[in-house]
């Protein structure tokens, strides 16, 4: 079994916005990627660097990516975990928030039919493709008032991104004959007791 993070995210800022935002297609991230790929095995010189294919500039030593001539945004590159996990509570309030970002199981038997018994579906290139959606995303907002025993659930929510499980007989005759063997060790229980 393996986790792992998201890989490379490259974000923007623009004025006056609270929070950063994906940076937009999968090509023009691909090529800030390589530009910046680039500038830190020239040196990180600093100044403006034009992108080819996009036709904008870019300068990564104040993270300022150039779209028109007068228009700015902040850059940030940045990934995200395997798996990343939040818990706060207070007198009154629990909350907790896990994120799955990638899954994938292995078959490990020799000369089994599916080498991958679970891996994640990617989802279909999109030209506007946004930030892609961790695997799995939990989140979970209980409250509990000091006046009453009743507990309210104010936030549930659990997404679980497309995957597909491929399992052949001999990983399903191996699970089986484990358990047999668990079963076979374990002390025959008796009952007893008054009729």
């Amino acid at each position: 079994m393996a986790m792992s993070d998201s890989g490379v995210i490259w974000e923007e800022k623009s004025e006056g916005r609270k929070s950063h935002r994906s940076l937009g297609s999968s090509k023009l991230i691909e090529e800030v990627e390589a530009a910046y790929q680039k500038w830190t095995d020239s040196g990180r010189p600093t100044g403006f660097a034009r992108l080819e294919a996009s036709g904008m500039e870019v300068d990564f030593s104040n993270s300022i990516l150039r779209k028109k001539p007068r228009v700015e945004v902040k850059l940030r590159r940045s990934h995200r975990n395997g798996l990343w996990l939040q818990h706060r509570q207070s007198d009154h309030q629990t909350q907790i928030h896990v994120k799955l970002n990638h899954l994938q199981v292995d078959n490990q038997l020799p000369a089994c039919v599916f080498p991958c018994v679970l891996a994640v579906i990617p989802p279909p290139k999109n030209e506007n493709e946004g930030l892609r959606k961790p695997f799995v995303e939990f989140s979970f907002v209980m409250s509990a008032s000091e006046h009453s025993n009743v507990v309210q659930i104010k936030y549930l929510k659990l997404l679980v991104q497309e995957f597909a499980v491929r399992i052949d007989n001999g990983l399903i005759n191996a699970a089986m004959a484990l358990f047999e063997a668990e079963l076979a060790a374990m002390p025959p229980y008796s009952v007893s007791g008054v009729v």
